[in-house]
Parts: C-alpha cells; sequence; structure tokens
C-alpha cells in the first residue's frame, strides 16, 4: 500500500533516462540508461512511482513461468525512509502474485542494511551468497540472495 499523495504508473521506454538518473543518485551500483532501456523492451513489470509530476521512485521485476525475479528497486535518497519502498515491494510482490508467480528471488548488497531490513520485514529469507558480485569504485562487494514464497491468488485460480 503506498502513501497517500504517490501515486504508480507504468514507465515506458521514454522513462529509461530518468529511471537511470534516479538510480545513480541512490546507489553505487546503479544500472545503465541501457539496462533500464532493456527491462522496458523485455516487457518486464516496470513501475515509476510519482510524487506529482516527479519520478522519486521506480521498481521493476521480472517473471518466467512460476518465478518472480526483483530486478530494482530504487528511492529518491530525499524520500527514504518514508515507507515508500515498502510500498513498491508490496506492489510488485502482488504484481508477481496476480501473474502467476509462487516464488521471489532478488539480490542485494550485503552492506545495503536498510534494504535487507526491509526485504526481512517483507518475509524474504537469505538463500545464499554471490561473492564478488557487485562492482564498485573500489572493489567488488558481495551479494546476498534471498527469496520469499507468494501467496496464491485465490481469485485467479477460480
Amino acid at each position: 500500500m503506498l502513501i497517500a499523495g504517490y501515486q504508480l504508473r507504468r514507465a515506458t521506454l521514454q522513462d529509461a533516462d530518468v529511471m537511470a538518473r534516479l538510480d545513480r543518485e541512490a546507489t553505487p551500483t546503479a544500472w545503465s540508461v541501457q539496462n533500464f532501456r532493456d527491462s522496458l523492451n523485455a516487457e518486464d513489470q516496470c513501475w515509476l512511482l510519482m510524487q506529482g509530476v516527479e519520478v522519486v521512485g521506480s521498481a521493476i521485476s521480472s517473471i518466467v513461468l512460476d518465478e518472480a525475479s526483483l530486478l530494482n528497486i530504487t528511492i529518491c535518497p530525499k524520500q527514504q525512509g518514508q515507507g515508500l519502498g515498502r510500498g513498491l515491494l508490496e506492489h510488485l510482490l502482488e504484481q508477481a502474485s496476480d501473474n502467476g508467480a509462487l516464488v521471489c528471488f532478488l539480490e542485494v548488497r550485503e552492506s545495503n542494511q536498510p534494504a535487507i531490513a526491509l526485504y526481512l520485514s517483507s518475509g524474504f529469507t537469505q538463500v545464499g551468497v554471490r561473492k564478488n558480485y557487485y562492482q564498485l569504485e573500489d572493489g567488488r562487494e558481495h551479494a546476498l540472495v534471498m527469496k520469499r514464497e507468494l501467496s496464491i491468488n485465490v481469485s485467479r485460480t477460480i
């Protein structure tokens, strides 16, 4: 559930530049514009969180058969800590379940404690580590692999 005053809309190919800019502001392992274009062209679940006309967040997941992968969640640094990331995460998980996914996986930098806390409090558990997964300016960092089982949307099965 999102906070009052914010809206979700599907991202389009024209949003790739603003999504990449937002990602660069928020994380040392930002995606390139081409990464965002690739997800938008692949018809992944790509969403923008809007406050009026301003993009303050984005989220991308993909679904293959009954597995969802959370690929990217970004919140503008000035807006972090207000529950917006949780709202985007809940939306992606609901969309994944509605589209037949039974499980969701993600990777997160092991130093990204706020994100790890969000994922743990949202029912994810750590199932592995990808050593030296993220390239940083001053070296590499491990990724924690996390997993969450999704509820079956009963209305879809009737």
